[in-house]
């Protein structure tokens, strides 16, 4: 845990958690292979282009996917690996693109 993790109290009544970050979150957590629904970051780190994909497709579910790059080549090149229904690239997918 580097940031956050409590209770956010300031808002009165409900369950709010205060923004959190973890550091050296891996595969075999259950951090890495569930979706949180609050204001949580896990980070993951890779030292190969190869790693980082294959991190990517450690997923049951491949519904969506980011990445981040000033290399627009290699975005394309990446994302064309990751499995997942949505790949975005320096954003983030914010629901149906339809609609």
């Amino acid at each position: 845990l580097v940031h956050g993790g409590r209770v956010y109290s300031k808002l009165g009544s409900g369950w709010y958690v205060e923004p959190t970050i973890f550091d050296g979150v891996t595969p075999a957590m259950r951090l890495f292979q569930e979706e949180v629904f609050g204001p949580v970051l896990a980070v993951t780190t890779f030292v190969t282009e190869d790693e980082a994909i294959q991190l990517a497709n450690d997923s049951r579910y491949g519904l969506a996917a980011s990445l981040y790059t000033n290399d627009i080549r290699r975005a394309q090149r990446i994302s064309r690996k990751i499995k997942a229904g949505t790949v975005s690239v320096n954003g983030f997918s914010e629901g149906d693109i339809t609609a």
